[in-house]
Formats: C-alpha cells, sequence, structure tokens
C-alpha cells in the first residue's frame, strides 16, 4: 500500500514540472529490493511459538512477498532483487532474550531452531522466485542469499579481517 501511495504521489508531483523526482518510466526501470519476512519470522519466535508453529507460517509470509512482487509488477516493475532472511540464530536480541541451554546452540553460538526456520523459509523463497520467474513475463528476479553470506561472516571473522572471542 506504501508503494502505490508513493507511486501515485510522485506521478502527480512530477507533472507540476519537477524533472528530478521519478516519473513512470523509472518506475518501470527501478530496481526493486525486496526484503522483507524476516521480522515476520523473527517475531513468530517471541510470541513464544514452537519451532513447528513457526514452520507452519511460513508459506502465509511467502504468500504475502508474493502479493507484493504481483501489485509493483502490475504498476509495471520488472526488476526485482529479493533477499533471503539472514540467521535469526545469531542475533543478538534472540541471543539475549531467549532461555537456552549449550545443545540450543550450533558451533558458532548461533540458536539452531531459529536458524533452521530461516533456513526452511529461505527454501521457500527460492522457489517462490523460481515460480514467480516463469509466472510474470519479461521480469527479472535475483535471489539474493543473505543467511550465506552473513553466516560466513560470523562463522569467519578473521576472513574478513577482524577476530571473534566469544565468553
Amino acid at each position: 500500500m506504501q508503494f502505490l501511495h508513493f507511486k501515485t504521489r510522485s506521478l502527480q508531483i512530477t507533472t507540476r514540472d519537477s524533472r528530478h523526482l521519478v516519473d513512470g518510466e523509472a518506475f518501470q526501470n527501478a530496481l526493486y529490493m525486496i526484503d522483507i519476512g524476516q521480522n515476520d519470522l523473527a517475531d513468530s519466535f517471541s510470541k513464544n511459538l514452537s519451532y513447528a508453529r513457526v514452520v507452519e507460517r511460513i508459506p502465509s509470509i511467502l504468500a504475502e512477498i508474493k502479493n507484493a512482487v504481483k501489485t509493483i509488477y502490475d504498476q509495471g516493475g520488472r526488476n526485482f532483487w529479493i533477499h533471503s532472511t539472514g540467521p535469526l540464530g545469531c542475533l543478538p536480541q534472540k541471543l539475549t532474550m531467549v532461555p537456552k541451554t549449550r545443545g540450543d546452540l550450533d558451533r558458532y553460538g548461533c540458536l539452531r531452531s531459529y536458524n533452521d526456520a530461516a533456513k526452511v523459509f529461505n527454501g521457500g523463497l527460492v522457489a517462490l522466485c523460481e515460480q514467480m520467474r516463469s509466472e510474470l513475463r519479461n521480469s527479472t528476479i535475483v535471489y539474493v542469499d543473505i543467511f550465506a553470506i552473513k553466516y560466513d561472516l560470523i562463522a569467519n571473522p578473521t576472513k574478513y579481517g577482524e577476530s571473534l572471542t566469544v565468553n
């Protein structure tokens, strides 16, 4: 809804002789970065839902992402960069707020169940991107694996110039 309001308002303003604002062609040629779902997934755990219940919610989150992409596509958008969710089990907020035992943590100190749910979500997102590529003609949909990028930073900090000490 925010996108639709923004587009409508921008097009109204550009008709008033403002050449530095986004016009209709720019909306068609824009790169739309879709980075939604992580808060929904993380919030599910915050509601004290079990891993199984969190995973049950994933299809509805993915449906909302598809709806968002389809809405932009129907408005002329054709270029999409869709981010996966990161390693939720490594978020400091989750690590400090969740009671845990050593068995709940992986070898880097991240919550296994949170990261496992993120992986299920991301697998569904990959499938959704493949589906949308075939359904949304003349579009470009790029899936970006944020989980792998961020987890690699956590797992291999010295590779990036920093050392990590866990107490």
